[in-house]
């Protein structure tokens, strides 16, 4: 990937992050993320929305901050030409790898650390979207669509971008793959996520384009669905 300097820099980035917590934060206190029992929000459809217009929120960060106030562009954020068949045979590689590695890690984790992942790593998506298949088909907007595109946009459009320019590819790298792994809220998932966002950075650099970290994301996501509603692992 040509080594381009974007127009935003790690400023613009800490003040997405400012934001968008505040926002989040807000929702918190004002209860949107816990409605009551009867609300209309305190079901699969409703936490669907929520977490869309949250994750549009986020997007229009990027958006503001990144690209209005700085002039940038959406090729700045990664929306460039790649070659659809050539990516997919790498995400297909890779997502073998990286779902080896995973379970190489689940198995040294629980066997020789005792370290357990949560129940909620398994029953947590079922029991935010729902299970059967409006549940899944639910879960695949989010997860499989919304998720992996905002998510690209964010961390390595915008994120990985802004530290590349400032400290490197493999410092920008390490970081914001961490970066990447706390935002999904889980100790026991840091080192595998961390692992996803490695491969992400690489598919974003080597294809020159946000386009192969979001297809592969898309299919890490995909697999994950697949296991947790029909095989329950």
């Amino acid at each position: 990937m040509e080594s381009k300097k974007v127009p935003w820099d790690t400023r613009d980035v800490g003040k997405v992050f400012i934001v968008f917590i505040a926002i989040l934060a807000l929702q918190m206190y004002l209860g949107l993320f816990r409605p009551a029992p009867e609300s209309h929000l305190n079901t699969p459809f409703g936490r669907m929305a929520l977490m869309t217009a949250s994750y549009l929120v986020l997007v229009f960060l990027v958006w503001f901050f990144g690209i209005w106030r700085r002039s940038g562009s959406l090729q700045d954020l990664g929306f460039r030409s790649f070659s659809f068949i050539s990516t997919l045979g790498k995400c297909f590689f890779w997502l073998v790898l990286v779902k080896i590695l995973t379970a190489i890690y689940a198995l040294f984790a629980s066997g020789v650390l005792n370290f357990e992942p949560p129940p909620e790593l398994i029953t947590g998506i079922p029991d935010i979207f729902g299970r059967g298949l409006a549940g899944f088909l639910i879960a695949i907007f989010v997860t499989v669509i919304v998720a992996p595109l905002v998510e690209e946009i964010f961390f390595r459009g915008f994120i990985y971008a802004a530290l590349r320019d400032k400290i490197g590819v493999v410092w920008a790298a390490l970081v914001s793959s961490f970066i990447f792994a706390v935002f999904h809220g889980s100790l026991w998932t840091v080192v595998p996520i961390m692992l996803l966002g490695f491969v992400l950075v690489y598919l974003y650099e080597r294809g020159g384009s946000i386009g192969p970290p979001v297809i592969f994301h898309s299919l890490n996501n995909l697999v994950s669905l697949l296991l947790i509603y029909f095989l329950g692992v």
